[in-house]
């Protein structure tokens, strides 16, 4: 595993932690657009 990756884990793991609410409000921004493509 090259320090670059392990670095970038670490970011996102430290992102993940810092904003759960705009994770979910990316997923359901994603769901949203999902459904807008489906009709």
């Amino acid at each position: 595993m090259t320090p670059i990756w392990f670095a970038l884990l670490v970011v996102a793991w430290l992102f993940v932690r810092r904003s759960p609410h705009h994770i979910s409000r990316h997923e359901a921004h994603i769901a949203h657009l999902r459904d807008d493509s489906t009709e």
